[in-house]
């Protein structure tokens, strides 16, 4: 690869790659499935607020731990969701969060009745 192809793909032949992408694609499906089942098992809905969709939807580590946790050999996303229903990893470290809120728990802090003061401290709004 030259200084010109940096960030691209190399095609493969047309067989080779037909036959990668059903394989993908197959993985995907088995991890997509084992997540919406993880999801069902922690209550199909934001622990925090009434949001329910599976797009919006994270999971999240109780204790903070993910970063150790990744480090540790644990995946994330749908690949996390396998490990959970194969019981490699506990399903109650783990609760089910909104993008929004989990990024506020990042921000302000794990207990949700401390976000308001916070928010005052940090921003003064």
């Amino acid at each position: 690869r030259g200084l010109w192809n940096v960030g691209k793909r190399t095609r493969l032949p047309q067989e080779t790659s037909s036959k990668r992408r059903r394989q993908r694609y197959q993985i995907y499906k088995v991890r997509a499935q084992a997540q919406l089942q993880v999801f069902k098992l922690l209550g199909g809905k934001c622990r925090l607020c009434p949001q329910a969709d599976y797009g919006a939807l994270v999971l999240d580590h109780k204790n903070g731990q993910g970063a150790a946790a990744r480090r540790g050999g644990h995946s994330k996303g749908k690949k996390l969701a396998v490990q959970i229903l194969r019981g490699h990893v506990k399903l109650e470290d783990f609760q089910l969060l909104c993008a929004s809120c989990n990024q506020k728990k990042e921000v302000y802090g794990p207990d949700p009745s401390k976000w308001a003061v916070r928010r005052l401290i940090l921003f003064g709004l």
